[in-house]
């Protein structure tokens, strides 16, 4: 069902990280092993949320939220949601139909390449206030926004996060986070697909019939 969740809150996992970019591992190689298989073998909106506040609490990022419109039954208004945004937030969001205005949405769903929202356009003076009201609401004063693709042709989503940092200590910490939220951002995208997406798997009797209809 596409709706936005609250926030859940757990323990962090057991994480091994160097700020080194030339030892670092991606964080689907440094998070626990255990935590992956339990990750796997129980896999529910519950505990992918539970992931996502993990990765938020290790990394010391304000929000992290998940945005897929185009899973079965959901659309750009009405997405598939996961995340740590506050619900006040979100019925705010919600309330004043952001999403026509929002850049985030609107040039994440374009792009290719991870997008700093210090970057996006904010002349106008309706934008201005939208990023006023989401520091407000503890959105957070910087964003990186990670557009991902797949698996299957035309599956997209936008994977969010924040922090409060000034803009010095967010460029310090930049190269770390695009480099490793890419993989969580994949790593969230597949564990989604397969609790919405049904497998019907390879009807053996359907390929016997049609490999008989031709002799």
């Amino acid at each position: 069902m596409c709706a936005a969740k609250m926030n859940s809150v757990i323990a962090s996992p057991s994480l091994v990280h160097s700020t080194s970019p030339a030892t670092v591992s991606s964080p689907m190689e440094t998070i626990s092993i255990t935590k992956l298989l339990d990750l796997e073998s129980n896999l529910s909106e519950k505990t992918l949320e539970e992931f996502i506040v993990s990765i938020k609490s290790h990394y010391d990022l304000k929000n992290i939220f998940y945005i897929c419109p185009s899973l079965p039954g959901c659309t750009i208004t009405n997405p598939y949601t996961l995340g740590t945004y506050t619900e006040e937030w979100i019925s705010h969001y919600r309330d004043n139909n952001y999403v026509n205005l929002d850049p985030v949405i609107n040039i994440g769903a374009r792009s290719l390449l991870p997008i700093d929202w210090a970057k996006l356009p904010r002349k106008s003076p309706k934008v201005q206030k939208f990023f006023g009201e989401a520091t407000e609401f503890g959105v957070g004063r910087q964003g990186l926004t990670i557009p991902v693709r797949g698996p299957t042709n035309g599956l997209w989503a936008l994977f969010c996060l924040t922090a409060d940092n000034n803009q010095q200590e967010w460029q310090a910490r930049h190269y770390e986070l695009v480099r490793d939220m890419v993989h969580v951002a994949h790593f969230v995208q597949q564990r989604a697909f397969e609790m919405n997406i049904k497998d019907d798997g390879i009807d053996i009797n359907t390929i016997t019939r049609r490999e008989r209809s031709k002799h």
